[in-house]
This record gives C-alpha cells, structure tokens and sequence, in this order.
C-alpha cells in the first residue's frame, strides 16, 4: 500500500525514547490494508525507538490531520512503563 508520512515527532521523556507519526493513505484503502502498513511501519521504527505511535488518515482529509482524530486507524508499539 501507497502511504505518504506527514508528521514525524520526537515525543520522548522520561528516558522512553517515543516517536509519533501521522500519516496519510489513499481515500479507497480497505481497512485490512491500512491495519497490515500500521504494522510494517511499527516494525521498521521500534528498531530505533521504545514507543513508536502510527495514525492514519484519508489522503482527502490532509489538511484536517491534528485537527480530527485518526480516521483510517491507529497502532501503538510499547516497552515504556
């Protein structure tokens, strides 16, 4: 699946090294597509981070992104307390 990633932040503290990305993906995404990318992009950064954070919106709703919540779905990874 095509995604494009809009926001990559550094949300770390408390020595939890956490990142969060917003990304978008096209409007005729099946779910099942949007839910198996949430999961490859959770593993290619966990590499890296303790806590890595994915969102996902329509690609029709970019301008909305921050402003409504995840629309395609979420996925969360986590060895933080």
């Amino acid at each position: 699946m095509v995604y494009r990633i809009l926001d990559e932040e550094n949300i770390s503290y408390l020595n939890c090294k956490r990142v969060g990305i917003r990304i978008v993906v096209p409007d005729d995404s099946l779910q099942t597509d949007v839910d198996y990318t949430l999961g490859r992009i959770v593993q290619k950064y966990k590499i890296n981070w303790d806590d890595v954070t994915i969102w996902a919106y329509k690609e029709s709703e970019t301008d909305l992104v921050g402003q409504i919540g995840n629309t395609m779905g979420m996925k969360k990874y986590s060895i933080c307390n």
